[in-house]
């Protein structure tokens, strides 16, 4: 017989057993941090907004000043990357919004609707750099005010260089895709703003009018180089594409955390909702514990990965009755159901959870690592393994 152990955002009610204090001090406490997450991720998007309609500014009247045809495709790209800011923003505070019947996972995977946009703008972009840069090869445009030209482009790719840090990590730390892509975007921009000041700084001392269409057309590659990397994440997150970062981190936190009583863990899933995430895995446990014992080990796991992830991410542990399959590897004293002794414990690693069935993960971590005695080379004497002795 299998039983299912969940305990969500609200506390859900289990065999009969009411949230308790604790638990919704939880809540209130995820709730409290999302609010201030939200609150900050949005506030940092306008910022960024602002941050980029200040370079188009700036790129635009150099621009206009020296008639560079490589200030005018940074300032395009630029451009671009104002109108994803925008998006992003609006992505972000969408994506912050409570879930209802209709959404009942939330808003958060608009933000990777945000990502695809800014790759789909950076693409056009890169490809209206070249439209306009390619006639230019056999007519070259006079440049003028060259330095004044190349000291702007420089202060400029500064700029743009620090903002590009602030926002990724900011984005990072705030777990929003959206953010962290328009950071990321800003990183290239930084990089073109400087291939743009090297190109001026060429033109004023060879006098060759050429390098600048042609720098221009290289910041097009650039560009639909950068294109087609926001748009594989863009797809990934959409599609739910496995990460194997997490899942091992998933792991090391299992591992941390692990009980006598906690036997391979497998099937584990994780779902990136914007800034927030939804896991699910299966944990296998004694057959003779209490329900009061497999949901103690899901809060358990659900409090450990809010303390590595935040409070916004969700845990579902389906719980599964062991077989004389785990007896081996089972650290749970006096077992009144026990087969074969105790012989090691085996390490979880983000392989072994994503293992399809328990037999599966088993048999992975076995190779993997040939077992790991447990501390102390005996099996363990934790509550939970008190509880199950007892009933």
């Amino acid at each position: 017989m299998r039983r299912s152990v969940h305990r969500g955002a609200l506390g859900t009610r289990l065999g009969g057993v009411r949230p308790s204090m604790d638990q919704l001090s939880d809540h209130d406490a995820r709730s409290a941090e999302g609010s201030s997450r939200v609150g900050l991720a949005v506030r940092v998007a306008i910022a960024a907004v602002a941050f980029s309609a200040l370079l188009l500014g700036m790129k635009l009247t150099l621009a206009w000043w020296t008639g560079s045809t490589a200030i005018l495709s940074d300032g395009i790209e630029t451009f671009a990357n104002l109108v994803t800011s925008a998006f992003a923003a609006f992505a972000t505070w969408l994506g912050s919004r409570p879930r209802d019947a209709d959404h009942p996972y939330g808003h958060g995977r608009v933000e990777y609707f945000s990502v695809a946009l800014e790759g789909l703008l950076l693409l056009v972009a890169g490809v209206m750099v070249a439209v306009v840069a390619a006639p230019r090869l056999i007519d070259p445009p006079d440049v003028q005010g060259v330095d004044v030209g190349a000291l702007g482009m420089a202060v400029i790719a500064g700029l743009t260089w620090a903002g590009a840090r602030w926002l990724t990590r900011t984005g990072r730390a705030l777990q929003s895709p959206a953010l962290e892509a328009d950071g990321q975007h800003l990183a290239a921009d930084a990089f073109t703003s400087a291939g743009v000041f090297v190109g001026l700084v060429l033109v004023h001392v060879t006098g060759w009018r050429i390098l600048d269409p042609l720098v221009a057309l290289l910041l097009s590659g650039v560009m639909l180089w950068g294109a087609s990397r926001i748009l594989r994440r863009a797809v990934g997150g959409l599609m739910d594409e496995a990460d194997s970062a997490l899942l091992a981190d998933i792991a090391h936190v299992l591992e941390k955390e692990r009980q006598p009583g906690w036997l391979a863990p497998h099937l584990t899933r994780v779902h990136r909702l914007g800034q927030a995430a939804h896991i699910d895995l299966h944990l296998v446990v004694p057959r003779f514990w209490s329900i009061d014992s497999g949901h103690d080990a899901a809060t358990s796991i659900e409090r450990a990965f809010q303390a590595r992830f935040g409070q916004q991410v969700e845990t579902m542990v389906h719980v599964e009755p062991c077989t004389p399959l785990s007896c081996p590897h089972c650290d749970v004293a006096e077992c009144p159901v026990r087969s074969a002794p105790f012989v090691s414990r085996l390490r979880w690693t983000s392989d072994t959870i994503r293992r399809r069935s328990r037999r599966e993960a088993m048999l992975a971590a076995g190779e993997g690592c040939g077992g790991s005695t447990s501390p102390g080379g005996g099996v363990g004497t934790g509550p939970q393994a008190r509880d199950g002795a007892r009933s």
